[in-house]
């Protein structure tokens, strides 16, 4: 029983942010029922075609010169401050498209933390990492977007870097708040 309660949550981290103040939810298994919807055959039902296959175009045609990562996706608790990340790493590795000659690298990682006894230490963090090249020219975009919630705002952090070759030609760094209207 206790693992299916605490699939019953308040909030669906990380996709939804937890409110600025913890909230409880109490469930007396005794008197609880849980009532779900449920279709009756109709007489069409039988006359119906199955679902066929998607739909999708034929995949471009790419060389891989470097195999990426496994797709990897794991959730982890600190068992001294009992903060819970969550992780995604998505890494393409490197590719070629013959009919372009355009060679690509990338690799995008999600890391969300959040503690959960305080739902204004909740923060998620993006990071993409993609580098474009082809015979001598080769360029490189590094991008960290950051947010957190705070109790009554929104903090944003993003850094920017741009490559042209081995020279710099962005480096931007902002940091913004904007209110936690919670009506």
């Amino acid at each position: 029983m206790r693992f299916w309660l605490q699939r019953f949550a308040t909030g669906h981290w990380p996709i939804v942010f937890p409110g600025p103040e913890n909230a409880t939810l109490s469930i007396h298994c005794a008197g609880s029922r849980l009532i779900l919807p449920v279709r009756k055959p109709q007489p069409l039902d039988k006359t119906l075609p199955e679902f066929e296959g998607p739909e999708s175009a034929t995949p471009m045609a790419q060389d891989v010169i470097k195999a990426g990562e496994p797709f990897r996706r794991e959730v982890t608790t600190n068992q001294i401050t009992g903060e819970s990340t969550y992780t995604i790493v998505s890494d393409a590795g490197t590719v070629r498209h013959p009919h372009t000659g355009m060679t690509l690298t990338q690799r995008q990682t999600e890391i969300f933390i959040v503690h959960p006894d305080d739902p204004n230490s909740a923060r998620g963090t993006v990071t993409w990492d993609k580098t474009y090249a082809r015979g001598d020219w080769n360029a490189r975009v590094s991008v960290s977007a950051t947010v957190r919630a705070l109790r009554d705002v929104w903090r944003m952090e993003t850094h920017l870097v741009a490559r042209a070759g081995d020279e710099v030609v962005v480096d931007r760094e902002e940091v913004k708040e904007f209110p936690r209207d919670l009506n």
